[in-house]
C-alpha cells in the first residue's frame, strides 16, 4: 500500500465535504431515459438484471460518495443496491422513494412531490409501514408510480411524523419549478385572496411569503430541494418552533433519469459527513450553514496543504516509535490528555519546516524549552511530511532530527526522487 493510500485509510471516519445526490432514479421510475440519452447504454431489461445493477453501482462510483435512489413511488431497486453498497467499497445507496402527495384542504388543488430516504440497508417492508393506513393503497410491485397520497385520509404533517417514526427523512423536491410547492403554494394563496379582493399588493405577498414559510415549518420537512444554487437565497431565514432557533436546509436537485445525467458535478451537494450514512446526513442538516455547500461556494484549501505525518523513532530513545497522522484539507485539531505527545507533533513540524532557524526571534526562556523539547522526543527519530499542492502532486519534506543542525531538510516525490524546490 502507498503511503497516500495508507493516509485515505486514515481518513475515512474524518469530517469531510463529501459528493451527495439524494435525487436520483433507476431503470425503475416509467420516466427512465425519455430524453435524447443512448438508449443502448440505458437499456431498461439490461439495468434490471443482476448485472445491470452491478454496472449501475459502477457508474455512481465514478461521481459520488453517498446517493439515494428515489424511485416515483417505488423502492424496490433503491433497497437492492443499497444491500449491495453494504458490502463493497465505494459509494453508498441510501433507499428512498419520489412521493406524489395532495395536500388536505385548502390546499388540496396542488400536487406536490416529496423525497423520503431511509438509512443503508433498510428494507421494502419497513418502507412500506409509512403507507399504513392509507385507503386501497397498492402494493410496491403493483404500483405504477402515478400514484399519489391523499391528504383528506392523512395531513401532510402526520405522514412527514410516520417518516420520521421509521428513521427516514423528507425532502420537498424541486420547489422552485413551476408546478413545485413554493409556485403552487403562492398561486393557491393568490386564488383564495382574490375571492375576498382583486388585488394582490405587497402587504398579500408577503403574508404569502410568511404562511409559506410558517407551512413548510411546522410540517417536519427536513430539507428543500432546489434547482440551481441561487434559488437558496429564498430559504435562508430562521424561525422559532418551540423558542428554538430553526433553519430549513437546502440542497441541490439532481433528479437524474439516464446514466448519462450522472456526470452533472454541477447539480451535487457537497455535505460534510464524517460518516457516510443518513445518520451524519440528519446532523449536517442541523448546521447547514456550515455543513452544506455547492460547488460554487466550497471552500478552498491552502496551497500547498499538509497531508499527513509521519514520525518514526527508536523504542526507548524517541517519543513516538512510530506515528501516522493524517490531515483533512479543512479544518483539524489534535485532541488528548496532557502528556499525549501534542505539542511534540507541533514541535516536529517546526522542525520540518526550518522554523528552528527563527527561535532566536522569541524569548530565550521558550527558546531552551523547545529545544529541550525536541532533543528529548526527537532523538533518533526521523520526520516526513506530505503535502499537496492543489490539483498537483504530493512531494514529502523529510528531516532526521540533529540537535546541532536547525534545518536537515530534504524535499522529495512520491516515488523517492529528491527534489530541488
Amino acid at each position: 500500500m502507498k503511503n497516500t493510500d495508507k493516509f485515505k485509510e486514515l481518513l475515512k471516519k474524518s469530517a469531510r465535504f463529501r459528493k451527495v445526490a439524494l435525487h436520483l432514479h433507476s431503470p425503475l421510475s416509467f420516466d427512465w431515459a425519455q430524453g435524447g440519452c443512448d438508449k443502448n447504454l440505458n437499456d431498461k431489461e439490461k439495468l434490471l438484471s443482476g448485472e445491470g445493477k452491478r454496472i449501475f453501482l459502477e457508474e455512481l462510483d465514478k461521481f459520488f460518495d453517498l446517493v439515494a435512489i428515489t424511485d416515483h413511488m417505488k423502492c424496490q431497486y433503491g433497497c437492492e443496491l443499497s444491500e449491495m453498497s453494504k458490502k463493497r467499497d465505494g459509494v453508498k445507496i441510501l433507499p428512498g422513494m419520489e412521493v406524489n402527495f395532495r395536500p388536505e384542504p385548502p390546499l388540496s388543488s396542488m400536487k406536490i412531490h416529496l423525497i423520503i430516504i431511509f438509512p443503508l440497508g433498510t428494507s421494502i417492508e419497513k418502507i412500506g409501514r409509512v403507507f399504513g393506513g392509507i385507503k386501497n393503497f397498492k402494493d410496491e410491485n403493483e404500483r405504477t408510480g402515478k400514484e399519489e397520497i391523499d391528504g383528506a385520509q392523512v395531513r401532510l404533517k402526520d405522514w412527514i411524523q410516520k417518516v420520521h417514526d421509521e428513521d427516514g427523512v423528507c425532502i420537498a423536491a424541486h420547489v422552485e419549478r413551476e408546478n413545485g410547492l413554493r409556485s403552487s403554494f403562492r398561486q393557491v394563496a393568490k386564488e383564495t385572496i382574490k375571492l375576498f379582493s382583486d388585488n394582490v399588493g405587497k402587504k398579500e405577498e408577503t403574508e404569502i411569503s410568511e404562511d409559506f414559510k410558517k407551512y413548510l415549518l411546522d410540517s417536519g420537512i427536513d430539507a428543500i430541494e432546489v434547482n440551481k444554487p441561487e434559488d437558496r437565497a429564498y430559504y435562508t431565514w430562521e424561525s422559532k418552533i418551540k423558542d428554538k432557533k430553526y433553519s430549513i436546509p437546502v440542497i441541490l436537485s439532481f433528479d437524474s433519469h439516464d446514466l448519462e445525467s450522472l456526470k452533472r458535478n454541477e447539480r451535487i451537494s457537497y455535505i460534510k459527513l464524517s460518516e457516510i450514512s443518513l445518520k451524519d446526513i440528519k446532523e449536517s442538516f442541523k448546521f447547514p450553514d456550515t455543513r452544506i455547500r455547492f460547488i460554487n461556494d466550497l471552500p478552498t484549501p491552502p496551497c500547498p496543504y499538509v497531508v499527513a505525518i509521519e514520525i518514526n523513532g527508536t523504542q526507548g530513545n524517541s517519543f513516538f516509535p512510530k506515528i501516522n497522522l493524517a490531515f483533512t484539507e479543512n479544518l483539524n485539531c489534535l485532541i488528548g490528555p496532557r502528556g499525549s505527545g501534542k505539542s511534540t507533533v507541533i514541535e516536529a513540524m517546526r522542525y520540518v519546516f526550518g522554523y528552528n532557524r527563527t527561535l532566536n526571534e522569541i524569548d530565550r526562556e521558550l527558546q531552551d524549552k523547545i529545544r529541550s523539547m525536541q532533543k528529548r522526543n526527537f532523538k533518533e527519530s526521523s520526520i516526513k511530511i506530505y503535502y499537496k499542492t492543489v490539483d498537483g502532486p504530493t512531494h514529502i519534506l523529510q528531516s532526521t532530527y540533529d540537535e546541532k543542525s536547525d534545518c536537515t531538510t530534504k524535499i522529495f516525490d512520491e516515488n523517492g526522487e529528491e527534489l530541488h524546490i
